[in-house]
């Protein structure tokens, strides 16, 4: 399998964790859990991140990664990934003189995400021909979305039918961690499910997805706890 660069989007604001992706998790920065893993990749030749703060950069060159200075316009809490993966795909290009096939786009707030899972992302893409790949993990969820007026409709199940969930069947939800895209497909259409798009499964315990102060606790109590068996 060939390799591709991987962006890594780290903006120093943060709304719910302050600096949160660097915040202290079980001894380093929550940014080296992904660069570890990006880098025991073999999917992976490159590691860009792309952040307007000094010490985000400065922890990432101490792992190995380059930094892209992403401009002001592209660090607002209303700033969307999307602008910031195409700007750093610029960087890549003026770089490496042409684009690449495909690109790997990883989030630092999935601390588990492993390697493995990585290239089993990498490789549905290319083996498969897709344009783009996600990480979803399975579980049992009924749905539910609120109205402003404060009631509540089901999203994805009928209520007069509640059937066991080992009966229901699994959902898939995106983890957010990990994604495998075409860069022609993304640049023509400028988002991350672009083209045909498969799922690419992770088990639901690397899923863990850091956007809380209580999803932080519950993550270092998690680690301290696998480590002391």
């Amino acid at each position: 399998m060939n390799s591709a660069p991987c962006i890594i989007p780290a903006r120093g604001g943060s709304v719910g964790i302050p600096r949160k992706n660097i915040i202290d998790l079980a001894g380093k920065p929550l940014i080296a859990w992904t660069l570890e893993a990006a880098t025991a990749a073999v999917s992976i030749d490159d590691i860009f991140v792309s952040t307007d703060d000094d010490e985000i950069a400065e922890i990432s060159r101490q792992y190995g990664a380059s930094v892209i200075e992403r401009p002001a316009a592209l660090a607002g809490n209303d700033t969307t990934t999307e602008p910031v993966l195409l700007h750093a795909l610029e960087h890549i290009e003026q770089v490496n003189g042409i684009p690449p096939g495909y690109f790997i786009f990883i989030q630092c707030t999935s601390p588990l995400l492993t390697a493995a899972d990585i290239d089993a992302c990498a490789e549905m893409l290319v083996s498969d021909g897709m344009d783009s790949v996600i990480a979803v993990s399975e579980g049992s969820y009924y749905l539910w979305s609120e109205h402003s007026d404060g009631t509540a409709q089901p999203v994805n199940h009928d209520p007069s039918i509640r059937l066991p969930r080992q009966l229901a069947g699994p959902q898939l939800r995106e983890t957010g961690a990990v994604y495998a895209i075409r860069t022609g497909a993304f640049r023509a259409e400028k988002t991350r499910y672009c083209g045909s798009t498969a799922l690419m499964k992770m088990p639901e315990s690397r899923a863990f997805e850091i956007d809380t102060p209580e999803d932080l606790l519950v993550l270092q109590a998690l680690i301290r706890a696998n480590h002391s068996n």
